[in-house]
């Protein structure tokens, strides 16, 4: 990654919380652009928010993704990601579902109308720092995943196609 003006902070940063995805980071002695060892075939997805610069890791593996049949639990990824001023995590649902997210102090509840396999251990791997628990549960017609955030922060959320997207965004100042 390029950039016109020399990065602030140190990039090393990014490793642990992301780990699953990266393997190293190598950063020019301008600080202008920055080197990523991915762990895997991603395309990365760029695109700016305020004075941040987001980068999605999107798998460049097979994409064939499809609603499940009646009986069948939808299998949902989780990734999550550190970005300046908030995290986020996104679930990845085979097709679009309908969603509610509430936050009672330092519980976030996520729950989705439908039913869908969620791999708990999984998800608590990919959690951001903001976030320091996470429990799945599940019935016949809803998966619900409650997280443990701070009571300060507040949440964002909002889908596109099969993604639903939680950010936890973080008091400014």
């Amino acid at each position: 990654m390029r950039f016109d003006k020399p990065i602030v902070g140190d990039p090393r940063v990014l490793l642990k919380p992301l780990e699953a995805f990266i393997g190293g980071v190598a950063l020019a002695p301008d600080r202008t652009s920055a080197s990523f060892t991915l762990k895997g075939s991603y395309k990365p997805r760029v695109f700016t928010t305020g004075l941040s610069v987001v980068v999605d890791l999107v798998s460049d593996g097979p994409t064939e993704r499809r609603a499940p049949t009646t009986g069948e639990v939808a299998q949902v990824g989780v990734r999550g990601g550190e970005h300046m001023g908030f995290s986020r995590l996104v679930f990845e649902w085979p097709a679009p579902v309908e969603y509610s997210v509430d936050k009672q102090g330092d519980k976030a509840t996520i729950s989705f109308a439908r039913r869908g396999a969620i791999n708990p251990q999984g998800l608590r791997a990919v959690l951001p720092a903001d976030v320091t628990g996470a429990e799945v549960a599940a019935s016949d017609k809803r998966t619900t995943v409650t997280l443990r955030v701070p009571p300060e922060v507040r949440l964002r959320h909002y889908s596109g196609g099969g993604r639903v997207v939680v950010d936890v965004v973080r008091p400014v100042g």
